[in-house]
């Protein structure tokens, strides 16, 4: 059973218009959720970074430390011990992340025996170690001198666990010299657990840890994990593991949403930590999509709305719109229904279009029956005048091939009685529902002949009547009176059926300029509609390998490309000229993988404005569907993103400005202790 035009339209043209919305909802949200996780995974990477970044700060500051101590011994050996106590103490004050200080003498050089000093952070105090009784132990009896005496170079002591600290300590050893021997060393030590709960102050909402170069895990929010391999955190061929091995050998890890220990998701990112070789993992707990979606869930909320109001609106006016259309279909039916009802029946119940042309085509079947009827019956009196030679008779004496109905019945009143043999004593007669002429001598007898006109309009005949009972009418007679008759009845139905034909002609004529009127009323709506659409809506054509054709483009292409509808629809390359170098064949290159997999596409992509020539951000969706000759069509649409694109840029750039600031903090506090050193050394 099919569906009337007012359906059709709605289903053809309003439905896909709500699936487009629709659509263009579920794309929309799909790339907020995209966003959201490309936000939160450059988000983690940065987190992780600034954190490795504080690490590296915090070491390399001891790292300065050591060699600045190293550096005055080996200019100062004579400096008292006091002095050496009151420098590592400032350098414990000044940079908050290191641990512990130390200086140690080599023994042959101090007369036999070592002397050490220590500077150790205890909470927030500090306290100082003067062991100068140590014995006298050519392996320098701790491992960061032996190290430092051995390579005679600063070193970087790996990482150990102090049981008198009961911590993991990392410490950097500076070897110095006095008169080209070896005199001793300097250390400084970092407690990696005191400086990881001091950074994660700063990431009080991540979870993070940290790996030596072998895989041990140095710091983490749980302290049963500390000192174990990384493996006690995440299991062989688990993706935690997966990313640790990554990042272990060096590679480039993508930030990832994975699972940890405790069962909860985390975007994870793993960095290198300068100059140790350590690795940095961060697990970052998700942002709520509900937070960020939210304004632009009720915008599109909103949209849909005002959609579906749009719809109901337009469906009502094209309901009072085509209610002519719908009569005109009614009265063609019911003409129709009067002669073959069956044929209508049979079609089933159908839109008005269909109805009419239905209709139309049973009308004309009707007229082209009846026409072949006369054709037939023209036929059949034709071989009947043949046979007949009576009838050339009727011709001759009438002549009335070429005069009208009721013309002929004139002549025939007139001529009739002369073609008998006696015509003064004959007297005729023609009767018809609509027609009646009679010999002025008229009058009727016993003896009569009649011949009947078959007439549709109640029919009728022609009388002949004698005088008297005397006068002889023969067989010959009574057959020209029936020739006379049938030619008379088929001028009266040939002209009968001109005339309905010229009035159904007519008819119809009229019913099909209403027709074409509420199509033309139902194509201007169409064109309104899209017109009204933000953006553009079209449709290209490929038959490779001939070039792409527009087959139509809504009026909004004018303000998306800044090219007039008519030249855009003349030359599709017009369209194409404006797209940017840079991006053509990167849009080529998925409208090409769209129509190979059949699937639908889309792109964002600049274009220069044919009006202003201003640089324009265009998204370009369309879905492929596929002709039978093999041809594919592209049904989408051309909207302008600029704002958004120039949104997405700003934020960009407010994140670059982000970094650069933290690294001129960084700057910054480098050169204020660089800046508090100088007149401490001067002043020692």
């Amino acid at each position: 059973m099919g569906l009337d035009l007012h359906r059709k339209i709605t289903t053809g043209l309003l439905l896909p218009t709500a699936l487009l919305l629709l659509l263009f909802a579920a794309l929309s949200m799909v790339a907020v959720q995209q966003a959201r996780f490309g936000s939160q995974r450059l988000e983690a990477r940065v987190q992780a970074r600034d954190l490795a970044t504080q690490l590296t700060a915090a070491l390399t500051s001891a790292e300065r430390n050591a060699q600045n101590i190293a550096a005055l011994a080996s200019l100062h050996p004579e400096l008292p011990q006091a002095d050496y106590l009151a420098l590592l103490q400032a350098q414990l004050q000044q940079v908050p992340g290191q641990s512990g200080a130390g200086i140690a003498f080599w023994p042959p050089n101090r007369g036999g025996a070592r002397k050490q000093l220590m500077v150790r952070r205890d909470g927030e105090a500090l306290k100082s170690f003067n062991q100068s009784t140590l014995p006298d132990n050519t392996d320098g009896s701790e491992e960061w001198f032996s190290l430092a005496q051995k390579t005679a170079a600063a070193i970087w002591v790996p990482s150990h666990f102090d049981p008198a600290a009961q911590a993991w300590v990392v410490s950097h050893a500076v070897p110095f010299a006095s008169q080209g021997r070896f005199d001793g060393a300097v250390m400084a030590e970092v407690r990696i657990q005191a400086l990881g709960q001091q950074l994660s102050q700063a990431a009080s909402q991540s979870d993070w840890l940290l790996l030596d170069g072998e895989g041990r895990i140095l710091y983490a929010p749980e302290s049963r994990y500390l000192g174990r391999p990384y493996t006690d955190w995440a299991p062989a061929n688990s993706e935690r593991a997966a990313l640790v091995v990554s990042a272990l050998s060096g590679q480039a890890v993508r930030a990832h949403s994975l699972p940890w220990p405790d069962g909860r998701s985390r975007m994870t990112a793993a960095t290198a930590v300068a100059p140790l070789g350590w690795i940095l993992v961060l697990g970052q707990p998700p942002q709520s999509a509900w937070a960020i979606g939210q304004p632009l869930l009720l915008l599109l909320l909103g949209m849909l709305g005002f959609s579906a109001a749009a719809l109901l609106l337009v469906r009502r006016l094209l309901g009072r719109n085509l209610q002519p259309l719908r009569e005109l279909v009614g009265e063609v039916r019911q003409l129709a229904a009067e002669n073959s009802p069956e044929q209508l029946i049979s079609t089933g119940i159908g839109d008005e279009v269909g109805l009419l042309s239905r209709g139309i085509s049973a009308l004309s079947s009707q007229l082209q029956g009846r026409q072949q009827h006369l054709v037939s019956r023209q036929r059949e009196l034709g071989d009947r005048v043949r046979e007949q030679q009576v009838l050339y008779r009727v011709a001759d004496i009438l002549g009335w091939v070429d005069f009208t109905f009721t013309e002929m019945l004139n002549r025939v009143t007139a001529l009739l009685p002369e073609a008998w043999p006696q015509p003064d004593q004959v007297s005729c007669r023609i009767n018809l529902a609509e027609f009646e002429s009679a010999s002025p001598d008229f009058s009727e007898s016993p003896r009569g002949l009649f011949a009947p006109i078959e007439a549709e309009a109640g029919g009728g005949g022609v009388w002949i009547f004698a005088a008297d009972e005397a006068s002889t009418m023969e067989a010959g007679q009574q057959e020209l009176l029936e020739g006379v008759a049938q030619q008379l009845g088929l001028a009266y139905r040939r002209e009968r059926a001109q005339q309905q034909l010229e009035k159904l002609n007519r008819e119809l004529e009229q019913r099909v300029e209403l027709r074409t009127d509420a199509l033309r009323n139902a194509e201007r709506l169409l064109r309104d509609i899209t017109n009204s659409m933000p953006g553009a809506v079209y449709q290209v054509v490929q038959h490779p390998p001939r070039a792409p054709e527009l087959r139509f483009v809504s009026a909004g292409v004018e303000s998306v490309f800044g090219v007039p509808r008519d030249r855009a629809l003349a030359s599709y390359d017009a369209l194409m000229s404006l797209v940017f170098p840079d991006d053509l064949s990167a849009l080529n290159a998925v409208v090409a993988n769209a129509i190979g997999r059949r699937q639908a596409y889309s792109h964002v992509h600049r274009i220069s404005h044919g009006e202003s020539g201003e640089v324009r951000w265009i998204r370009a969706a369309a879905n492929t569907v596929l002709e039978p000759d093999g041809g594919v069509l592209l049904n989408g649409y051309w909207i302008d993103v600029t704002d958004q694109k120039e949104l997405e840029l700003e934020l960009e750039t407010a994140r670059r400005e982000a970094d650069a600031a933290n690294e001129a903090k960084s700057r910054f506090l480098a050169n204020m202790s660089h800046e508090i050193r100088t007149p401490m050394n001067a002043i020692i």
